[in-house]
């Protein structure tokens, strides 16, 4: 029989940035999303769009150290435009190693959210850390916080 694991033991998963009725434009923390969480193969950041009068825009930057060193885009690692039209929706970036300049010595990730004039569009961002090479040997991040597993 395979080894099975849970989505809690195999997808490291930590809010970035809380649900609020009014976000403005807001940055994440910086992470190193393929050495936290039991070291992943791949990296989502999701985002989740609320009712929007606004554009919404995100992308991934990338910084050598976790006080964002070095700045820069990654290439690619924007989504396409929210708008009213095109509003409550969930969107994501998904990278893996190979996205980063780690050549240069650039780890750390965040992204970036900027909202239209009147900054009052509900939203979040969640990093999700998928295909980990080690399920269920980490810790998860406090703010996920209960894992309820149903079988039939």
């Amino acid at each position: 029989m395979a080894n099975v694991h849970t989505f809690s033991e195999s997808h490291y998963v930590r809010l970035l940035i809380a649900p609020s009725a009014s976000n403005g434009d807001l940055n994440t923390a910086w992470v190193s999303p393929f050495a936290d969480g039991g070291s992943s193969d791949r990296s989502v950041f999701m985002l989740t769009c609320g009712a929007t009068t606004e554009t919404v825009d995100v992308a991934l930057y990338q910084a050598s150290d976790s006080s964002g060193t070095g700045r820069k885009a990654i290439t690619g690692a924007a989504i396409t435009q929210i708008t009213s039209s095109t509003d409550e929706v969930i969107k994501t970036i998904e990278i893996a190693p190979g996205a980063l300049d780690d050549k240069n010595g650039f780890k750390f990730v965040r992204a970036e959210v900027t909202v239209g004039a009147a900054g009052t569009t509900p939203y979040s961002v969640t990093l999700i850390n998928h295909r980990l090479r080690y399920p269920g040997d980490f810790d998860q991040h406090s703010s996920y916080n209960e894992a309820v597993l149903v079988y039939g």
